[in-house]
């Protein structure tokens, strides 16, 4: 009888971890909730009930079916429901709200990383009030700086002001209920230029593993005025970074900090890096796996996902062999239309060539906004529609894979970057 699992999330990087463990020998039956189109090929999916009523409804699932529980999303992190599987004793794949406390509050990580003598940006912790703001700003020498909404926002929290007026508008255009419900501080940081990297690392309470280097393309387009969006695209391995200083300066220091403050950290730990000429900063930690980075991720892990998830929960990382395969995987997100702007009011159309996309060796297209409608048809909604994968020898071979990919399938208004895997931004 094989091991069952429950997936909570509907976006693309669910269903890369979904495809990745029904490759697994041991899996049994596979949940995702609310899932999307591409789930519901491997698996069957939950549609999401209101409010606490969805944790409830995943628990008694988790109960009755023996099931290890998966979080993909940030928010049912933030909101206990790895306290809440563990309280009664369901083993459940990601931290605890005050662990998890490292992503959704930017002041906390910026306190911990002080303490613990992780370099990170300077930095002041102000009242999220304009007046404050202002303040803090010129406290940090004026614009160019980085003002971080404390809150969760979909990797969408980040306001880079170049100019005074920059800074006056973020001010006027801070939407308070959604990007600061969780703090009244604002973290304004010193604004600092290099190439960002993101780094992943399982954690089990005692031993950690870190995966290799990828980099995520934030904006929507390559113009570095663009919008910033939750990820445009990725590619990994990212050559020359030195992985032991980052584990020993970077993930070490606060996995310690987490556990001397009682809250060992179990789950997925996601430090998101930035290269300076004076050498390597922490820009933010999240507590699970990137989007579109899992997507990379899941093209090159070789070792079984559900091995690795179980002796995560377990505290048995030590006694993992962790393997990659060799090669490169570049992933291009297709985003429906107005994606990255304030306003883009739904929309949905066919989509197509999806299985023509997959004819391409080394090619897998990964599901994020998309759904079935009544007479199975499969539309996009609104978001980031679908993630384009490919695997090659070389990064040029993975690169010139994905967009041949990506040339085959269309939906009205798709729009994505062309320059993944060739860009550092």
């Amino acid at each position: 009888m094989g091991t069952n699992v429950l997936i909570i999330g509907g976006g693309a990087r669910e269903h890369a971890l979904a495809w990745k463990l029904a490759q697994s020998p041991r899996i049994g039956k596979l949940w995702c909730s609310p899932g999307n189109a591409g789930t519901k090929e491997l698996g069957e999916n939950i549609p999401r009930m209101s409010g606490e009523r969805w944790f409830t409804q995943m628990q008694e699932i988790a109960e009755r079916d023996s099931a290890i529980t998966i979080v993909g999303p940030e928010a049912p992190l933030a909101d206990g429901i790895a306290d809440l599987f563990r309280g009664r004793n369901l083993p459940i794949f990601g931290p605890t709200m005050a662990a998890a406390q490292i992503e959704w509050s930017k002041p906390f990580a910026k306190k911990i990383m002080q303490q613990e003598g992780i370099s990170t940006p300077r930095f002041m912790i102000v009242k999220r009030d304009g007046d404050s703001i202002k303040r803090g700003v010129e406290g940090l020498g004026g614009p160019p700086i980085v003002i971080k909404a404390p809150g969760l926002a979909e990797g969408k929290g980040v306001f880079i002001c170049k100019t005074g007026q920059e800074v006056e508008n973020t001010c006027l255009e801070f939407d308070i209920a959604r990007l600061l419900q969780m703090s009244k501080e604002v973290v304004i940081e010193e604004y600092v230029e290099g190439q960002e990297i993101s780094m992943h690392a399982l954690a089990d309470g005692k031993t950690s593993l870190l995966f290799p280097a990828s980099r995520d393309h934030k904006r929507l387009t390559p113009d570095p005025t663009s919008p910033n969006t939750g990820g445009m695209g990725a590619y990994a391995p990212l050559e020359g970074v030195m992985l032991d200083p980052i584990c020993d300066n970077i993930v070490k220091k606060v996995l310690a900090g987490l556990a001397y403050r009682g809250s060992p950290f179990q789950g997925l730990l996601y430090p998101g890096l930035i290269q300076t000429a004076k050498g390597i900063s922490v820009l933010e930690f999240n507590a699970r796996f990137g989007d579109p980075e899992a997507q990379v991720y899941m093209r090159l892990l070789e070792t079984d996902l559900l091995d690795l998830v179980e002796s995560t929960i377990n505290g048995t990382l030590g006694e993992i062999d962790l393997r990659w395969k060799l090669g490169y995987a570049v992933c291009v997100v297709l985003a429906s239309r107005n994606y990255g702007y304030a306003l883009h009011p739904p929309f949905s159309g066919l989509i197509t060539g999806i299985e023509e996309a997959r004819e391409i060796p080394g090619v897998e297209v990964f599901h994020g906004a998309t759904r079935l409608t009544e007479i199975g048809e499969l539309v996009n909604g609104t978001g980031r529609v679908l993630s384009v994968t490919a695997t090659g020898e070389t990064l040029s071979e993975a690169h010139e894979r994905a967009y041949c990919a990506v040339g085959r399938i269309d939906f009205p208004g798709v729009q994505f970057r062309a320059d993944i895997g060739r860009s550092i931004h």
